[in-house]
């Protein structure tokens, strides 16, 4: 005797392909990469930008605003959250471990800039009159940069280049600069 092991009525291959469609719709690309919604401190939806030589593990989030440089790699269980405060740049040649948060606190609430909330490329606090806030990241992270297992980064945060962040460390509302180890 033959056994089916399931089935599914052509309505029900409707609605699946349905939900699908939608799903797809909502979130183009891996299903671990993700558009960011609207919100009081997030206006606009922005898709993750992510260097084609990047490698995203199946299992790490890629959420919103976020600018993922060429060769670098998210390994399982990384986070990257570009749905409050945006955008957050990753750099080149950067190598986020297991376990690691990248997050910052909104930039603008209600079209309101916040003060110390964003940097410039090279490191220094924006004020909110700047006429460069546009250009500003809450969370910079540098080339040749490595967050190690459980590390955070959460911004406002500027990390430089070469620099190591050590198992469980924190960076939180801090400069780092070049060549730096952390932990």
């Amino acid at each position: 005797m033959k056994r089916e092991f399931w089935s599914i009525s052509k309505s029900g291959m409707a609605v699946a392909a349905s939900a699908l469609a939608l799903t797809i719709g909502c979130n183009p690309g891996p299903g671990n990469v993700h558009k960011n919604v609207i919100t009081p401190f997030q206006k606009d939806v922005e898709d993750p930008k992510i260097h084609e030589t990047a490698y995203i593990h199946p299992g790490a989030y890629v959420i919103g605003d976020c600018h993922i440089g060429e060769l670098t790699m998210m390994s399982p269980t990384a986070v990257c959250r570009g749905d409050e405060g945006t955008p957050i740049k990753i750099g080149n040649q950067t190598n986020i471990q297991d376990g690691v948060i990248l997050h910052a606190l909104a930039t603008e609430v209600d079209g309101e800039r916040i003060e110390g909330r964003m940097f410039s490329a090279d490191g220094e606090r924006m004020a909110v009159d700047s006429p460069d806030w546009d250009k500003g990241y809450p969370i910079w992270v540098g080339e040749r940069v490595s967050l190690a297992h459980d590390s955070m980064v959460h911004g406002p945060a500027w990390i430089g280049n070469d620099v190591f962040l050590g198992m469980d460390s924190i960076v939180f509302n801090a400069v780092v600069r070049d060549n730096v180890a952390i932990g």
